[in-house]
């Protein structure tokens, strides 16, 4: 819920790959305000992939993360890294589902690399 009302999704057909452009275009701004570097792992069979769903909600919520990762890493000789991992699931029918997990991880000189999955 949302202010009292239920969110309603879009579902709509898209490519993964656009929204990992927008996502990265938008952390690429504020990591070179910081000094810091933004790292991309990106499956080639995810670029082109076509999914259902909500892409302007997936978006948002993506580049949410990962601009709140660029935001509490220290300045300078640090880096951000988004990287999405692929598991195809076969269902009954022929019908196939992806999981897709989106791993954040962020180093600077005062801390190690830690790995936040969602």
């Amino acid at each position: 819920m949302h202010g009292g009302r239920y969110l309603e999704l879009e579902t709509t057909e898209f490519e993964m790959g656009t929204v990992m452009d927008a996502v990265v275009s938008q952390g690429m701004i504020t990591s070179r305000e910081k000094g810091l570097q933004l790292i991309r792992e990106t499956p080639r069979e995810i670029k082109n992939m076509c999914l259902f769903g909500d892409q302007v909600r997936l978006q948002q919520v993506l580049a949410d993360f990962l601009l709140n990762a660029v935001r509490f890493t220290p300045s300078s000789e640090g880096w951000v890294g988004i990287k999405v991992v692929p598991t195809r699931k076969r269902l009954a029918g022929g019908i196939h589902v992806m999981q897709l997990e989106f791993r954040y991880m962020l180093q600077s000189l005062y801390s190690f690399v830690h790995v936040t999955k969602y």
